[in-house]
């Protein structure tokens, strides 16, 4: 197979499609806004990334590969709003982190920045964090390029900290009760106008957003290694979702030229949502 393509599995038949543009096809669109949406890179034993929090070497050298990054950005550049947690921009703040705030430039790249540009969209999406602490650094690239930091935190969050983050250009909202929920992150940002928010956030987020009936799709790279580890994330940490979330295979495809020949497998995963449920899920 040519290194530039990728083999469509499922839905049948079988096809022979380019690894370059093949998110930025996908239908991002579930007729009611906003549509969530997250992208996992993860081991054949569920590692998406080893280490504690904070300290930790985020995703495994082993599984991490050029190939899925270019997904994951064409899924990024689609977005008008970027979710992240605060420990990430910890991380990133100490060069510990793969920047995903912002779109490298060059040649490689140069096709997605056409893409939004096209579109008629800013250099990049707006940013949204949630966080208890309020315990991180304000990116300067979103000052720079215009865009805006969106902070979700609680009633009881340190108001010292929220106006030190004020100062630096984040627009702070307070959530009703003594934790954050999925349904009211959603609902937030929804009425700040966003259709199109992309969760790069670590598993806990994505437990407050499966308990809220979100996400709508879900995109899982599963690579052809397994990499052990003491410490490690998975997709998911919280208590058990009753009932469990469920979800159906949209389209998968065999990358078989990714990680020097051990190849991988490119999912994407439709919510089927349970009218009972997710009745108070925007």
């Amino acid at each position: 197979m040519d290194v530039a393509s990728v083999l469509r599995i499922f839905p049948t038949p079988a096809e022979t499609c380019p690894l370059h543009g093949l998110y930025l096809s996908e239908d991002l669109d579930s007729g009611v806004p906003p549509f969530v949406y997250a992208n996992y890179l993860s081991s054949l034993d569920g590692r998406i990334a080893l280490g504690a929090p904070d300290v930790g070497s985020g995703v495994p050298d082993a599984t991490a590969n050029p190939r899925d990054w270019r997904l994951f950005r064409e899924l990024a550049v689609q977005s008008d709003l970027l979710l992240v947690s605060g420990s990430y921009l910890r991380r990133r703040s100490g060069g510990e982190a793969q920047e995903i705030l912002s779109i490298e430039d060059t040649a490689d790249t140069a096709d997605l920045r056409e893409w939004r540009a096209a579109c008629g969209l800013s250099v990049g999406p707006d940013v949204a964090v949630i966080s208890r602490s309020l315990e991180f650094p304000v990116p300067e690239v979103l000052g720079r390029e215009g865009r805006r930091l969106w902070v979700l935190t609680t009633e009881n969050s340190s108001r010292q900290r929220e106006a030190d983050l004020r100062r630096q250009g984040a627009q702070v909202v307070r959530l009703p009760g003594a934790g954050v929920e999925g349904t009211t992150i959603v609902g937030t940002l929804s009425e700040r106008g966003y259709e199109r928010i992309y969760n790069a956030a670590g598993p806990e987020i994505h437990h407050l957003l499966l308990s809220a009936g979100r996400p709508d799709r879900l995109y899982l790279t599963i690579a052809s290694r397994i990499v052990g580890g003491q410490e490690f994330f998975t997709l998911v940490s919280g208590p058990e979702l009753v009932p469990p979330a469920r979800f159906r295979l949209r389209s998968l495809y065999l990358d078989a030229a990714a990680l020097d020949g051990d190849g991988q497998l490119l999912a994407s995963y439709d919510r089927v949502r349970d009218p009972e449920a997710t009745a108070g899920a925007v």
